[in-house]
């Protein structure tokens, strides 16, 4: 009996560990909006934030724009209007205003709310023409 009652205790101390892993794994970041270009790679050249999204880790263009990509992800680390404007080297720009919101997302029992920011529109299309797509190369 000794026995069964020290393995039980033994699995509900190994229980309360694993709950508090269980709510690490559910931390919420913020949610990102997705510009859609029209092709990708692109002679894209600057993308300039205004607003909350200003103050985002967006890490200069090589974090929001891969060599091969056709879409940009903005995030913004709080509620807030962004201005957008990407600038090609065709001397095409486009702009957009993006409009990030609070959201509330509830962990497990036991694990607490969390709110982060996320995008009134989650996907916004850029339609760059054609004459601003490169080759991608082999």
């Amino acid at each position: 009996m000794a026995l069964r009652l020290a393995l039980l205790g033994l699995v509900v101390v190994s229980g309360i560990g694993c709950g508090q892993t269980t709510c690490d794994a559910y931390v919420h970041a913020n949610q990102p909006a997705i510009l859609d270009l029209s092709c990708g790679p692109t002679d894209l050249t600057n993308v300039a934030l205004s607003g909350p999204c200003s103050t985002g880790d967006a890490g200069g263009l090589d974090s929001v724009f891969g060599p091969k990509m056709n879409s940009i992800a903005i995030a913004s680390p709080s509620p807030g209007d962004c201005h957008v404007v990407l600038t090609f080297a065709t001397g095409f720009t486009f702009s957009t205003d993006l409009t990030f919101v609070s959201r509330t997302f509830t962990d497990p029992p036991g694990c607490g709310t969390q709110v982060y920011a996320a995008p009134t529109e989650s996907t916004v299309m850029v339609n760059n023409p054609s004459d601003t797509c490169v080759d991608a190369g082999p």
